[in-house]
């Protein structure tokens, strides 16, 4: 009897600490109001994405940018964009430009044999971050991330809290220091920073038990 009392309260202490990441998280996803931008290779797994939520496939068309931005300015004022000089250029390439085999401006997306043009990162995060894209549409488009990235920690989280082989003192220290690292910094990123961390420390659980 004693002992399920115990357990209990411990799953109930475990319980908290996750609540208390989550709303951590979430609610920095709702309330950054910092300025929007998009840097590095962040353009261009934004890019899949509304490729994705347009068309159902990764490969980026002219139409894309074009929805990109009206939705964009939806949300925002254009001005406000961080780099948006380089999505401008990256729209006028995309419309004149006729070659093949070439980058794009130096971005990263590249026109293949079959005049498709793609990115040179790999899709699947994009794809994961369709469903917040859809979502979270009120937001606008680059919320989403926020959303995603969140998610993936609070995850993370509950793994360390309830599938790690440690002790309780060392379970809730786990998750407060993941949730702590600079994958709070990296929140609003389009890049997989984020991501990649929180699939590294989930592998680690597995490799552990």
């Amino acid at each position: 009897m004693i002992r399920r009392i115990l357990e209990h309260k411990v799953t109930l202490l475990k319980v908290g600490v996750l609540i208390a990441v989550s709303f951590l998280y979430l609610a920095r996803s709702f309330n950054d109001f910092k300025e929007p931008f998009i840097k590095g290779d962040g353009l261009e797994y934004v890019m899949m994405t509304e490729a994705f939520r347009n068309h159902g496939s990764p490969d980026i068309r002219f139409q894309d940018l074009v929805k990109f931005k009206e939705r964009f300015k939806k949300t925002h004022k254009w001005e406000d964009l961080y780099a948006r000089e380089g999505f401008d250029a990256l729209i006028e390439y995309f419309k004149n430009s006729k070659n093949l085999y070439k980058e794009a401006s130096n971005t990263g997306f590249y026109c293949n044999k079959n005049k498709k043009w793609i990115c040179q990162h790999f899709f699947f995060y994009s794809l994961v971050n369709l469903p917040a894209y859809v979502i979270g549409k009120h937001y606008g488009p680059l919320r989403a991330f926020y959303f995603t990235n969140a998610i993936f920690v609070i995850i993370t989280c509950l793994v360390l809290l309830f599938f790690t082989p440690f002790s309780l003192f060392n379970q809730i220290l786990s998750a407060l220091c993941f949730c702590f690292t600079s994958c709070y910094w990296y929140l609003g990123w389009q890049h997989t920073e984020v991501y990649t961390s929180c699939l590294v420390a989930c592998s680690l659980v597995a490799l552990f038990r």
